[in-house]
Protein backbone atom coordinates (compact mmCIF):
# COMPACT_ATOMS: atom_id res chain seq x y z
CA UNK A 1 0.00 0.00 0.00
CA UNK A 2 3.07 2.17 1.04
CA UNK A 3 3.78 2.14 -3.10
CA UNK A 4 0.26 3.23 -4.35
CA UNK A 5 0.74 6.10 -1.69
CA UNK A 6 3.49 7.29 -2.94
CA UNK A 7 2.21 7.24 -6.48
CA UNK A 8 -0.70 9.26 -5.22
CA UNK A 9 1.83 11.80 -3.46
CA UNK A 10 3.37 12.37 -6.91
CA UNK A 11 6.17 10.04 -7.80
CA UNK A 12 6.98 9.13 -10.57
CA UNK A 13 5.72 5.20 -12.40
CA UNK A 14 8.74 4.22 -13.89
CA UNK A 15 11.03 5.68 -10.65
CA UNK A 16 8.43 3.70 -8.25
CA UNK A 17 8.77 0.33 -10.58
CA UNK A 18 12.56 0.60 -10.28
CA UNK A 19 12.30 1.23 -6.62
CA UNK A 20 9.98 -1.75 -5.30
CA UNK A 21 11.08 -3.78 -8.41
CA UNK A 22 7.11 -4.22 -9.88
CA UNK A 23 6.14 -3.58 -13.65
CA UNK A 24 4.97 -0.62 -14.56
CA UNK A 25 1.55 -2.31 -15.65
CA UNK A 26 1.15 -4.04 -12.22
CA UNK A 27 1.55 -0.61 -10.37
CA UNK A 28 -1.10 1.03 -12.20
CA UNK A 29 -3.70 -2.13 -11.99
CA UNK A 30 -3.03 -1.63 -8.46
CA UNK A 31 -3.59 2.35 -8.46
CA UNK A 32 -6.44 1.91 -10.51
CA UNK A 33 -7.84 -0.84 -7.86
CA UNK A 34 -7.24 0.86 -5.17
CA UNK A 35 -8.63 3.97 -6.31
CA UNK A 36 -11.99 2.22 -7.29
CA UNK A 37 -12.05 0.97 -4.05
CA UNK A 38 -12.12 4.46 -2.06
CA UNK A 39 -14.57 5.46 -4.64
CA UNK A 40 -16.81 3.22 -3.67
CA UNK A 41 -16.20 3.21 -0.28
CA UNK A 42 -17.36 7.13 -0.50
CA UNK A 43 -20.40 6.39 -2.50
CA UNK A 44 -21.78 3.46 0.41
CA UNK A 45 -20.98 5.95 3.12
CA UNK A 46 -23.51 8.75 1.01
CA UNK A 47 -26.27 5.94 0.68
CA UNK A 48 -26.09 5.37 4.67
CA UNK A 49 -26.17 9.27 5.16
CA UNK A 50 -29.38 8.94 2.37
CA UNK A 51 -30.99 5.86 4.09
CA UNK A 52 -30.19 7.57 7.26
CA UNK A 53 -32.27 11.07 6.18
CA UNK A 54 -34.91 8.56 4.84
CA UNK A 55 -35.62 6.51 7.78
CA UNK A 56 -35.33 10.27 9.65
CA UNK A 57 -38.23 11.77 7.20
CA UNK A 58 -40.74 8.64 7.50
CA UNK A 59 -40.70 8.89 11.48
CA UNK A 60 -41.65 12.35 11.21
CA UNK A 61 -44.20 11.85 8.58
CA UNK A 62 -45.46 8.95 11.18
CA UNK A 63 -45.32 11.11 13.77
CA UNK A 64 -47.33 13.86 12.30
CA UNK A 65 -49.72 11.57 11.05
CA UNK A 66 -50.48 10.12 14.50
CA UNK A 67 -50.76 13.43 15.62
CA UNK A 68 -53.06 14.27 13.18
CA UNK A 69 -55.15 11.00 13.79
CA UNK A 70 -55.24 12.07 17.50
CA UNK A 71 -56.41 15.35 16.82
CA UNK A 72 -59.31 14.12 14.78
CA UNK A 73 -60.11 11.60 17.75
CA UNK A 74 -60.21 14.72 20.30
CA UNK A 75 -62.23 16.59 17.48
CA UNK A 76 -64.74 13.57 17.23
CA UNK A 77 -65.02 12.91 21.06
CA UNK A 78 -65.80 17.16 22.01
CA UNK A 79 -68.11 17.40 18.87
CA UNK A 80 -70.04 14.08 20.20
CA UNK A 81 -70.74 15.95 23.52
CA UNK A 82 -72.30 18.56 21.46
CA UNK A 83 -76.47 18.35 20.92
CA UNK A 84 -75.77 18.97 17.47
CA UNK A 85 -72.27 17.53 17.19
CA UNK A 86 -71.50 14.72 14.77
CA UNK A 87 -73.42 11.26 17.05
CA UNK A 88 -70.48 9.15 16.10
CA UNK A 89 -67.26 8.42 14.29
CA UNK A 90 -65.86 5.16 13.61
CA UNK A 91 -62.35 5.67 15.21
CA UNK A 92 -61.36 1.88 15.23
CA UNK A 93 -60.43 2.09 11.67
CA UNK A 94 -58.38 5.22 11.74
CA UNK A 95 -56.61 3.50 14.69
CA UNK A 96 -55.82 0.52 12.47
CA UNK A 97 -54.76 3.19 9.84
CA UNK A 98 -52.28 5.04 12.20
CA UNK A 99 -50.80 1.69 13.70
CA UNK A 100 -50.13 0.78 10.17
CA UNK A 101 -48.19 4.28 9.28
CA UNK A 102 -46.10 3.67 12.55
CA UNK A 103 -45.63 0.14 11.64
CA UNK A 104 -44.38 0.84 7.86
CA UNK A 105 -41.94 3.56 9.23
CA UNK A 106 -40.15 0.70 11.08
CA UNK A 107 -38.55 2.04 14.71
CA UNK A 108 -40.38 5.50 15.35
CA UNK A 109 -39.72 6.57 18.34
CA UNK A 110 -43.31 8.58 19.48
CA UNK A 111 -43.95 9.85 22.81
CA UNK A 112 -47.25 10.59 22.45
CA UNK A 113 -48.30 8.13 25.00
CA UNK A 114 -50.83 5.56 22.96
CA UNK A 115 -50.05 1.93 23.88
CA UNK A 116 -48.98 -0.63 21.31
CA UNK A 117 -45.73 2.74 20.57
CA UNK A 118 -42.50 1.33 19.11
Amino acid sequence: MSVILELLRGMDLEAASRKHRVTIATLTEWRDRFLAGGEAGLKSRETEVDDEEKRRLKSVVANVSVENELLREKIAHMESNRPLGKHHINTTSQRAFTRRIVRACGKCKRNDGITGSR
